[in-house]
Protein backbone atom coordinates (compact mmCIF):
# COMPACT_ATOMS: atom_id res chain seq x y z
CA UNK A 1 0.00 0.00 0.00
CA UNK A 2 1.57 3.73 -0.75
CA UNK A 3 3.70 4.82 1.59
CA UNK A 4 2.70 8.16 1.38
CA UNK A 5 -0.91 7.66 2.52
CA UNK A 6 0.12 6.15 5.18
CA UNK A 7 2.56 8.30 6.92
CA UNK A 8 -0.03 11.22 6.19
CA UNK A 9 -3.08 9.50 7.70
CA UNK A 10 -0.72 8.22 10.57
CA UNK A 11 0.16 12.57 11.03
CA UNK A 12 -3.64 13.16 10.99
CA UNK A 13 -4.17 10.78 13.48
CA UNK A 14 -1.31 12.30 15.76
CA UNK A 15 -2.62 16.02 15.11
CA UNK A 16 -6.21 14.86 16.21
CA UNK A 17 -4.96 13.96 19.26
CA UNK A 18 -3.73 17.02 20.59
CA UNK A 19 -5.77 19.62 22.53
CA UNK A 20 -5.05 22.69 20.26
CA UNK A 21 -6.74 20.59 17.30
CA UNK A 22 -10.07 20.40 19.80
CA UNK A 23 -10.01 23.84 21.14
CA UNK A 24 -10.44 25.01 17.57
CA UNK A 25 -13.60 22.95 17.06
CA UNK A 26 -16.74 24.79 15.66
CA UNK A 27 -19.22 24.70 18.56
CA UNK A 28 -22.23 23.80 16.08
CA UNK A 29 -20.11 21.10 14.35
CA UNK A 30 -19.54 19.70 17.54
CA UNK A 31 -22.99 19.52 19.70
CA UNK A 32 -24.16 18.00 15.61
CA UNK A 33 -21.25 15.19 15.60
CA UNK A 34 -22.56 14.13 19.36
CA UNK A 35 -26.18 14.30 17.57
CA UNK A 36 -25.43 12.43 14.69
CA UNK A 37 -23.70 10.01 16.64
CA UNK A 38 -25.99 9.38 19.52
CA UNK A 39 -28.68 8.55 16.95
CA UNK A 40 -26.13 6.27 14.90
CA UNK A 41 -27.51 2.16 15.77
CA UNK A 42 -25.10 0.46 18.04
CA UNK A 43 -22.75 -1.75 15.64
CA UNK A 44 -22.25 1.44 13.28
CA UNK A 45 -20.97 3.71 16.66
CA UNK A 46 -18.83 0.39 17.43
CA UNK A 47 -17.43 0.39 13.33
CA UNK A 48 -17.13 3.80 13.21
CA UNK A 49 -14.78 4.96 16.21
CA UNK A 50 -12.80 1.33 15.59
CA UNK A 51 -12.16 2.63 11.96
CA UNK A 52 -11.87 6.82 13.15
CA UNK A 53 -9.86 6.36 16.31
CA UNK A 54 -7.95 2.82 16.16
CA UNK A 55 -7.68 2.58 12.32
CA UNK A 56 -9.21 -0.90 12.44
CA UNK A 57 -9.33 -2.90 9.53
CA UNK A 58 -12.44 -4.13 7.83
CA UNK A 59 -11.52 -8.03 8.53
CA UNK A 60 -10.80 -6.83 12.44
CA UNK A 61 -14.06 -4.90 12.55
CA UNK A 62 -15.48 -8.01 10.92
CA UNK A 63 -14.54 -10.17 13.32
CA UNK A 64 -15.50 -7.56 16.66
CA UNK A 65 -18.65 -7.44 15.57
CA UNK A 66 -19.08 -10.39 13.90
CA UNK A 67 -19.54 -9.71 10.63
CA UNK A 68 -19.56 -12.45 8.17
CA UNK A 69 -16.99 -10.43 5.96
CA UNK A 70 -14.77 -7.51 5.45
CA UNK A 71 -17.35 -6.59 3.03
CA UNK A 72 -20.25 -6.23 5.23
CA UNK A 73 -18.19 -4.48 7.81
CA UNK A 74 -17.15 -1.67 5.25
CA UNK A 75 -20.73 -1.37 4.21
CA UNK A 76 -21.36 -0.77 8.01
CA UNK A 77 -18.25 1.76 8.07
CA UNK A 78 -19.80 4.03 5.41
CA UNK A 79 -23.56 3.51 6.42
CA UNK A 80 -22.38 5.42 9.84
CA UNK A 81 -19.35 7.84 7.75
CA UNK A 82 -22.74 8.68 5.32
CA UNK A 83 -24.74 9.90 8.22
CA UNK A 84 -22.06 11.83 9.66
CA UNK A 85 -21.25 13.83 6.64
CA UNK A 86 -24.99 14.49 5.79
CA UNK A 87 -25.11 15.69 9.62
CA UNK A 88 -22.16 17.39 10.37
CA UNK A 89 -20.38 18.70 7.11
CA UNK A 90 -23.31 19.19 5.17
CA UNK A 91 -21.97 17.08 2.12
CA UNK A 92 -23.12 14.74 -0.49
CA UNK A 93 -23.56 11.21 0.74
CA UNK A 94 -21.00 9.65 -2.16
CA UNK A 95 -17.86 10.44 -0.02
CA UNK A 96 -18.45 7.84 2.48
CA UNK A 97 -17.40 4.92 1.11
CA UNK A 98 -14.40 6.56 0.07
CA UNK A 99 -13.01 8.38 3.19
CA UNK A 100 -14.08 5.53 5.38
CA UNK A 101 -11.18 3.77 2.73
CA UNK A 102 -8.69 6.39 3.70
CA UNK A 103 -9.36 5.90 7.38
CA UNK A 104 -7.47 2.46 7.12
CA UNK A 105 -4.25 0.90 6.50
CA UNK A 106 -5.74 -1.64 4.91
CA UNK A 107 -6.61 -1.81 1.15
CA UNK A 108 -10.56 -2.25 0.16
CA UNK A 109 -11.96 -5.53 -0.30
CA UNK A 110 -11.46 -7.10 -3.86
CA UNK A 111 -14.29 -5.53 -6.03
CA UNK A 112 -14.67 -2.38 -4.10
CA UNK A 113 -12.98 0.20 -5.85
CA UNK A 114 -14.79 2.82 -7.49
CA UNK A 115 -15.75 2.55 -11.35
CA UNK A 116 -13.38 5.53 -12.04
CA UNK A 117 -10.41 3.54 -10.62
CA UNK A 118 -9.89 6.91 -8.33
CA UNK A 119 -6.46 6.73 -6.52
CA UNK A 120 -5.60 6.24 -2.90
CA UNK A 121 -3.97 9.33 -2.44
CA UNK A 122 -6.25 11.75 -0.64
CA UNK A 123 -6.89 14.89 -2.11
CA UNK A 124 -6.72 18.46 0.00
CA UNK A 125 -10.67 18.62 0.38
CA UNK A 126 -10.60 14.68 1.86
CA UNK A 127 -7.78 15.36 3.48
CA UNK A 128 -9.69 18.63 5.38
CA UNK A 129 -12.65 16.35 6.29
CA UNK A 130 -10.90 13.68 7.50
CA UNK A 131 -8.80 16.11 10.13
CA UNK A 132 -11.58 17.61 11.64
CA UNK A 133 -13.27 14.18 11.61
CA UNK A 134 -10.67 12.53 13.77
CA UNK A 135 -10.72 15.45 15.92
CA UNK A 136 -14.74 15.39 16.67
CA UNK A 137 -14.19 11.40 17.51
CA UNK A 138 -11.48 12.04 19.87
CA UNK A 139 -13.94 14.72 21.84
CA UNK A 140 -16.73 12.64 23.15
CA UNK A 141 -18.13 13.42 26.51
CA UNK A 142 -15.45 11.78 29.04
CA UNK A 143 -17.47 9.81 31.61
CA UNK A 144 -15.36 10.91 35.36
CA UNK A 145 -17.92 9.61 37.66
CA UNK A 146 -21.28 7.48 37.95
CA UNK A 147 -22.82 7.43 41.13
CA UNK A 148 -21.15 6.19 43.88
CA UNK A 149 -18.14 5.20 41.16
CA UNK A 150 -15.22 7.21 40.37
CA UNK A 151 -12.00 7.70 38.59
CA UNK A 152 -13.80 5.47 35.04
CA UNK A 153 -11.23 4.19 32.88
CA UNK A 154 -12.92 2.79 29.74
CA UNK A 155 -11.76 -0.20 28.79
CA UNK A 156 -14.13 -1.62 26.15
CA UNK A 157 -16.87 -0.36 23.85
CA UNK A 158 -19.57 -2.63 22.77
CA UNK A 159 -23.12 -2.63 20.77
CA UNK A 160 -24.76 -2.20 23.73
CA UNK A 161 -22.94 0.71 26.16
CA UNK A 162 -19.25 1.29 27.37
CA UNK A 163 -17.83 -0.68 29.82
CA UNK A 164 -15.21 0.96 32.68
CA UNK A 165 -12.74 -0.08 34.95
CA UNK A 166 -14.43 2.33 38.07
CA UNK A 167 -13.44 2.52 41.91
CA UNK A 168 -15.96 1.38 44.37
CA UNK A 169 -15.40 4.05 47.29
CA UNK A 170 -17.17 1.72 49.96
CA UNK A 171 -15.45 -1.41 49.47
CA UNK A 172 -12.18 0.49 48.14
CA UNK A 173 -11.68 -2.30 44.89
CA UNK A 174 -12.46 -1.81 41.20
CA UNK A 175 -14.99 -2.87 39.28
CA UNK A 176 -16.20 -3.24 35.91
CA UNK A 177 -18.94 -0.91 35.21
CA UNK A 178 -20.91 -1.14 32.15
CA UNK A 179 -23.09 1.78 31.45
CA UNK A 180 -25.69 1.55 28.50
CA UNK A 181 -25.92 4.03 25.36
CA UNK A 182 -29.05 6.00 26.11
CA UNK A 183 -30.66 5.87 22.73
CA UNK A 184 -29.34 2.02 22.59
CA UNK A 185 -32.56 0.05 23.97
CA UNK A 186 -36.49 0.25 23.17
CA UNK A 187 -36.84 -2.34 26.21
CA UNK A 188 -38.22 -0.61 29.40
CA UNK A 189 -35.73 0.54 31.95
CA UNK A 190 -37.39 -1.87 34.80
CA UNK A 191 -37.18 -4.62 32.24
CA UNK A 192 -33.28 -4.41 31.81
CA UNK A 193 -32.51 -3.48 35.69
CA UNK A 194 -35.34 -6.21 36.92
CA UNK A 195 -32.97 -9.06 34.30
CA UNK A 196 -29.81 -7.19 36.24
CA UNK A 197 -30.76 -7.88 39.62
CA UNK A 198 -32.02 -11.73 38.68
CA UNK A 199 -28.46 -12.28 37.23
CA UNK A 200 -26.93 -10.79 40.29
CA UNK A 201 -28.33 -13.60 42.39
CA UNK A 202 -26.79 -16.28 40.03
CA UNK A 203 -23.50 -17.74 41.58
CA UNK A 204 -21.59 -19.54 39.35
CA UNK A 205 -17.48 -19.46 39.05
CA UNK A 206 -17.96 -19.40 35.56
CA UNK A 207 -20.30 -16.49 35.20
CA UNK A 208 -19.20 -12.99 35.92
CA UNK A 209 -20.13 -11.95 39.30
CA UNK A 210 -22.92 -8.97 38.86
CA UNK A 211 -22.99 -6.79 42.23
CA UNK A 212 -25.94 -4.55 41.34
CA UNK A 213 -27.57 -2.60 38.72
CA UNK A 214 -29.09 1.02 38.83
CA UNK A 215 -30.44 3.83 36.41
CA UNK A 216 -28.44 7.39 37.51
CA UNK A 217 -28.63 10.29 35.57
CA UNK A 218 -30.71 9.11 32.79
CA UNK A 219 -28.06 6.03 32.19
CA UNK A 220 -28.58 2.51 33.41
CA UNK A 221 -25.30 1.07 34.60
CA UNK A 222 -24.42 -2.52 35.61
CA UNK A 223 -21.45 -3.09 38.19
CA UNK A 224 -19.32 -6.06 37.90
CA UNK A 225 -16.30 -8.38 39.30
CA UNK A 226 -13.73 -7.12 36.90
CA UNK A 227 -11.88 -9.89 35.07
CA UNK A 228 -8.67 -9.33 33.77
CA UNK A 229 -7.59 -11.56 30.99
CA UNK A 230 -8.26 -11.91 27.10
CA UNK A 231 -11.54 -13.02 25.51
CA UNK A 232 -11.83 -16.20 23.46
CA UNK A 233 -12.09 -14.13 20.41
CA UNK A 234 -8.34 -11.89 20.82
CA UNK A 235 -6.69 -15.55 21.68
CA UNK A 236 -8.22 -17.26 18.17
CA UNK A 237 -7.45 -14.04 16.52
CA UNK A 238 -3.47 -13.35 17.80
CA UNK A 239 -2.74 -16.95 18.06
CA UNK A 240 -4.15 -20.20 16.30
CA UNK A 241 -7.41 -22.32 16.37
CA UNK A 242 -7.39 -24.84 19.51
CA UNK A 243 -7.35 -28.59 19.69
CA UNK A 244 -10.08 -30.44 20.39
CA UNK A 245 -9.41 -30.82 24.18
CA UNK A 246 -8.96 -27.23 24.83
CA UNK A 247 -12.28 -26.96 22.95
CA UNK A 248 -14.59 -28.68 25.18
CA UNK A 249 -12.64 -27.74 28.31
CA UNK A 250 -14.10 -24.04 27.02
CA UNK A 251 -17.24 -25.66 26.19
CA UNK A 252 -17.82 -27.63 29.29
CA UNK A 253 -17.40 -24.32 31.26
CA UNK A 254 -19.82 -22.56 28.99
CA UNK A 255 -22.49 -25.11 29.48
CA UNK A 256 -21.93 -25.14 33.14
CA UNK A 257 -22.35 -21.06 33.66
CA UNK A 258 -25.43 -21.34 31.32
CA UNK A 259 -26.97 -24.18 32.97
CA UNK A 260 -26.69 -21.76 36.38
CA UNK A 261 -28.43 -19.34 34.07
CA UNK A 262 -31.20 -20.74 32.07
CA UNK A 263 -31.95 -21.83 35.79
CA UNK A 264 -32.49 -18.43 36.82
CA UNK A 265 -34.99 -18.63 33.64
CA UNK A 266 -32.93 -15.94 31.78
CA UNK A 267 -31.27 -16.23 27.82
CA UNK A 268 -27.75 -14.83 27.48
CA UNK A 269 -28.85 -14.15 23.54
CA UNK A 270 -25.42 -13.01 22.43
CA UNK A 271 -22.99 -16.22 22.98
CA UNK A 272 -19.77 -15.43 21.18
CA UNK A 273 -16.35 -15.55 21.45
CA UNK A 274 -15.72 -11.85 22.01
CA UNK A 275 -18.11 -12.05 25.31
CA UNK A 276 -15.70 -14.92 27.07
CA UNK A 277 -13.18 -14.20 28.69
CA UNK A 278 -10.37 -16.62 29.81
CA UNK A 279 -8.92 -14.71 33.01
CA UNK A 280 -4.96 -14.84 34.22
CA UNK A 281 -5.86 -17.71 36.07
CA UNK A 282 -7.55 -19.71 32.93
CA UNK A 283 -10.72 -19.81 34.20
CA UNK A 284 -13.49 -19.64 31.67
CA UNK A 285 -15.74 -16.73 32.38
CA UNK A 286 -18.92 -16.05 30.13
CA UNK A 287 -19.76 -12.35 30.25
CA UNK A 288 -21.53 -9.31 28.66
CA UNK A 289 -25.11 -10.07 29.47
CA UNK A 290 -26.50 -7.24 27.36
CA UNK A 291 -29.19 -9.00 25.20
CA UNK A 292 -30.17 -10.86 27.67
CA UNK A 293 -33.91 -11.56 28.84
CA UNK A 294 -36.13 -14.18 30.88
CA UNK A 295 -37.26 -16.83 28.90
CA UNK A 296 -40.77 -16.30 26.81
CA UNK A 297 -41.24 -19.18 24.32
CA UNK A 298 -44.05 -17.14 23.23
CA UNK A 299 -42.59 -13.52 22.93
CA UNK A 300 -41.63 -12.05 20.05
CA UNK A 301 -39.29 -8.93 19.73
CA UNK A 302 -41.04 -5.96 19.96
CA UNK A 303 -39.21 -3.89 17.02
CA UNK A 304 -37.52 -5.33 13.78
CA UNK A 305 -33.71 -4.88 14.83
CA UNK A 306 -32.42 -8.02 15.71
CA UNK A 307 -30.34 -8.31 18.90
CA UNK A 308 -27.28 -10.26 18.56
CA UNK A 309 -25.24 -11.51 15.92
CA UNK A 310 -25.74 -13.00 12.87
CA UNK A 311 -23.06 -15.46 12.68
CA UNK A 312 -24.02 -17.15 16.20
CA UNK A 313 -27.60 -16.75 15.54
CA UNK A 314 -29.76 -19.67 15.31
CA UNK A 315 -32.26 -20.06 11.94
CA UNK A 316 -35.27 -20.26 13.85
CA UNK A 317 -34.23 -16.38 15.17
CA UNK A 318 -34.67 -15.35 11.65
CA UNK A 319 -38.00 -16.31 11.08
CA UNK A 320 -41.25 -13.89 12.25
CA UNK A 321 -44.50 -14.81 13.97
CA UNK A 322 -47.08 -12.56 13.27
CA UNK A 323 -44.42 -9.99 11.40
CA UNK A 324 -42.27 -9.96 14.79
CA UNK A 325 -38.88 -11.42 15.30
CA UNK A 326 -38.91 -14.72 17.57
CA UNK A 327 -36.92 -14.09 20.75
CA UNK A 328 -33.96 -16.19 21.76
CA UNK A 329 -34.57 -19.13 23.71
CA UNK A 330 -32.05 -21.77 25.85
CA UNK A 331 -32.21 -23.63 22.28
CA UNK A 332 -30.97 -20.74 20.67
CA UNK A 333 -27.73 -20.78 23.51
CA UNK A 334 -27.17 -24.16 22.74
CA UNK A 335 -26.85 -23.43 18.61
CA UNK A 336 -24.52 -20.26 20.04
CA UNK A 337 -22.54 -22.39 21.91
CA UNK A 338 -22.03 -25.13 19.18
CA UNK A 339 -20.86 -22.10 16.63
CA UNK A 340 -18.35 -20.73 19.54
CA UNK A 341 -16.99 -24.18 19.59
CA UNK A 342 -17.01 -24.18 15.47
CA UNK A 343 -15.10 -20.95 15.57
CA UNK A 344 -12.80 -21.72 18.31
CA UNK A 345 -11.44 -25.36 16.41
CA UNK A 346 -11.15 -23.79 12.91
CA UNK A 347 -11.38 -19.93 13.39
CA UNK A 348 -14.35 -19.76 10.84
CA UNK A 349 -17.99 -20.10 11.32
CA UNK A 350 -20.18 -22.73 10.10
CA UNK A 351 -22.75 -20.71 7.96
CA UNK A 352 -21.59 -18.02 6.08
CA UNK A 353 -22.70 -14.88 4.38
CA UNK A 354 -21.99 -11.09 3.03
CA UNK A 355 -24.97 -9.94 5.26
CA UNK A 356 -27.38 -11.03 8.25
CA UNK A 357 -29.90 -11.65 5.05
CA UNK A 358 -27.63 -13.86 3.53
CA UNK A 359 -26.98 -15.96 6.21
CA UNK A 360 -30.77 -16.01 6.62
CA UNK A 361 -30.84 -17.22 3.24
CA UNK A 362 -28.45 -19.93 3.61
CA UNK A 363 -30.26 -20.97 6.97
CA UNK A 364 -33.49 -21.11 4.74
CA UNK A 365 -31.74 -23.63 2.13
CA UNK A 366 -30.19 -25.53 4.37
CA UNK A 367 -26.79 -24.97 3.72
CA UNK A 368 -24.36 -25.19 5.52
CA UNK A 369 -20.57 -24.08 3.63
CA UNK A 370 -18.45 -25.81 6.08
CA UNK A 371 -18.57 -28.66 8.74
CA UNK A 372 -15.70 -29.68 10.67
CA UNK A 373 -14.83 -33.31 8.97
CA UNK A 374 -13.98 -31.03 5.87
CA UNK A 375 -12.09 -28.34 8.02
CA UNK A 376 -10.68 -29.94 10.71
CA UNK A 377 -11.16 -33.93 9.60
CA UNK A 378 -8.57 -35.00 12.33
CA UNK A 379 -10.58 -33.75 14.80
CA UNK A 380 -11.88 -37.21 17.32
CA UNK A 381 -15.36 -38.01 15.81
CA UNK A 382 -16.91 -37.78 19.24
CA UNK A 383 -16.11 -34.23 19.68
CA UNK A 384 -17.35 -33.14 16.30
CA UNK A 385 -20.49 -35.18 16.81
CA UNK A 386 -21.37 -33.31 19.75
CA UNK A 387 -21.08 -29.95 17.73
CA UNK A 388 -22.66 -30.54 14.92
CA UNK A 389 -25.77 -31.95 16.98
CA UNK A 390 -25.86 -28.39 18.87
CA UNK A 391 -25.53 -26.58 15.34
CA UNK A 392 -28.79 -29.14 14.11
CA UNK A 393 -30.81 -26.68 11.86
CA UNK A 394 -34.16 -28.04 14.02
CA UNK A 395 -34.29 -27.01 17.40
CA UNK A 396 -35.77 -30.39 18.44
CA UNK A 397 -32.73 -31.88 17.15
CA UNK A 398 -30.06 -30.65 19.34
CA UNK A 399 -29.60 -31.31 22.43
CA UNK A 400 -32.31 -30.92 24.83
CA UNK A 401 -30.38 -28.43 26.90
CA UNK A 402 -26.38 -27.22 27.96
CA UNK A 403 -26.89 -29.40 31.02
CA UNK A 404 -27.22 -32.54 28.61
CA UNK A 405 -24.77 -31.60 26.26
CA UNK A 406 -21.95 -30.91 29.29
CA UNK A 407 -21.52 -34.15 29.69
CA UNK A 408 -21.38 -35.12 26.48
CA UNK A 409 -18.33 -32.95 25.62
CA UNK A 410 -16.85 -34.31 28.81
CA UNK A 411 -17.26 -37.87 27.44
CA UNK A 412 -14.60 -36.61 24.32
CA UNK A 413 -12.28 -35.58 26.70
CA UNK A 414 -9.40 -38.43 25.87
CA UNK A 415 -8.07 -39.48 29.64
CA UNK A 416 -12.39 -39.27 30.17
CA UNK A 417 -12.28 -42.84 30.17
CA UNK A 418 -9.39 -43.98 31.71
CA UNK A 419 -9.49 -41.85 34.42
CA UNK A 420 -13.13 -43.09 35.06
CA UNK A 421 -11.52 -46.84 34.68
CA UNK A 422 -8.68 -46.03 37.22
CA UNK A 423 -11.14 -43.95 40.18
CA UNK A 424 -13.74 -47.56 39.64
CA UNK A 425 -10.51 -49.77 40.24
CA UNK A 426 -9.63 -47.63 42.84
CA UNK A 427 -12.87 -48.02 44.74
CA UNK A 428 -12.91 -51.43 44.46
CA UNK A 429 -9.81 -52.06 45.59
CA UNK A 430 -11.00 -49.97 48.84
CA UNK A 431 -14.22 -51.79 49.30
CA UNK A 432 -12.87 -55.19 49.07
CA UNK A 433 -9.76 -53.97 50.80
CA UNK A 434 -11.91 -52.64 53.99
CA UNK A 435 -14.12 -56.09 53.86
CA UNK A 436 -10.65 -57.93 54.25
CA UNK A 437 -9.99 -55.62 57.19
CA UNK A 438 -13.03 -55.91 58.95
CA UNK A 439 -13.24 -59.84 58.64
CA UNK A 440 -9.83 -59.80 59.63
CA UNK A 441 -10.83 -58.05 62.50
CA UNK A 442 -14.17 -59.50 63.38
CA UNK A 443 -12.09 -63.49 63.60
CA UNK A 444 -9.02 -61.65 65.66
CA UNK A 445 -12.03 -60.58 68.34
CA UNK A 446 -13.34 -63.97 67.88
CA UNK A 447 -10.82 -65.64 68.26
CA UNK A 448 -9.23 -64.24 71.09
CA UNK A 449 -12.72 -64.11 73.09
CA UNK A 450 -12.89 -68.24 72.09
CA UNK A 451 -9.43 -68.91 73.36
CA UNK A 452 -9.47 -66.58 76.92
CA UNK A 453 -12.83 -68.07 77.39
CA UNK A 454 -11.75 -71.71 77.34
CA UNK A 455 -8.16 -71.26 78.58
CA UNK A 456 -6.52 -72.58 74.53
CA UNK A 457 -2.94 -73.60 75.25
CA UNK A 458 -1.05 -70.75 73.15
CA UNK A 459 0.71 -73.45 71.17
CA UNK A 460 -2.69 -74.37 69.71
CA UNK A 461 -4.04 -70.90 69.39
CA UNK A 462 -5.23 -69.32 66.26
CA UNK A 463 -2.45 -67.94 63.64
CA UNK A 464 -2.94 -64.53 62.01
CA UNK A 465 -3.38 -66.07 58.59
CA UNK A 466 -6.55 -67.88 60.25
CA UNK A 467 -8.48 -64.79 61.49
CA UNK A 468 -10.17 -63.37 58.09
CA UNK A 469 -11.56 -67.59 57.81
CA UNK A 470 -13.07 -67.38 61.20
CA UNK A 471 -14.33 -63.93 60.72
CA UNK A 472 -16.18 -65.18 57.67
CA UNK A 473 -17.18 -68.32 60.20
CA UNK A 474 -18.64 -65.64 62.42
CA UNK A 475 -20.14 -63.27 60.17
CA UNK A 476 -22.04 -65.69 57.79
CA UNK A 477 -24.31 -66.78 60.20
CA UNK A 478 -25.42 -63.14 61.01
CA UNK A 479 -25.54 -62.31 57.09
CA UNK A 480 -27.74 -65.77 56.97
CA UNK A 481 -30.36 -64.80 59.78
CA UNK A 482 -30.79 -61.59 58.48
CA UNK A 483 -31.59 -62.67 54.87
CA UNK A 484 -34.46 -65.15 56.22
CA UNK A 485 -35.90 -63.55 59.15
CA UNK A 486 -34.98 -59.84 58.37
CA UNK A 487 -35.25 -57.87 61.52
CA UNK A 488 -37.27 -60.36 63.38
CA UNK A 489 -35.74 -62.73 65.53
CA UNK A 490 -35.67 -66.13 63.86
CA UNK A 491 -37.45 -67.50 67.36
CA UNK A 492 -40.50 -65.76 66.25
CA UNK A 493 -40.47 -65.86 62.42
CA UNK A 494 -39.33 -69.59 61.60
CA UNK A 495 -41.50 -72.20 63.67
CA UNK A 496 -39.35 -74.49 66.19
CA UNK A 497 -39.11 -78.23 65.55
CA UNK A 498 -40.02 -78.82 68.70
CA UNK A 499 -43.00 -76.76 69.40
Amino acid sequence: MPGPRRSRLELLRSESVGGDAASTLDPAKLTAYRNAFDLLPAQEQHACLARLNRGNSYEQIALDLGKASATEARVTVSRAMDRLLRDVFGGTAHRSERLADLLGNDDPPTGTRSADGAPVDMTPEEEAVLRELLVLAKTEPVVAKWGKFTDLQEVGKGGFGTVYSALDPVLQTRVALKLYHPTRSQRPTEELLGEARKLARVRHPNVVVVHGADEIDGRIGVWMELVEGETLWDEIRYGSPLDAEAAADVGIALCGALEAVHAAGIVHGDIKAQNVVRGKDGRIVLMDFGAARFQDPSAAETDEKRVGTPAYMAPELFKLRDDRLVEPTFQSDVYAVGVLLFYLVTGKFPVQGDSAEEIHRAHDRGERMLTLQQVRPELPESFALVVERALARNPDQRWLSVAEMGPELVATQPDTVPAIKLRMVLRTAAVLGGAVLATTALGFVSARGFETYVRVDPDFAASPGDYPLMGLQTLVPFIANWIICGTRPCSAAVPSPHS
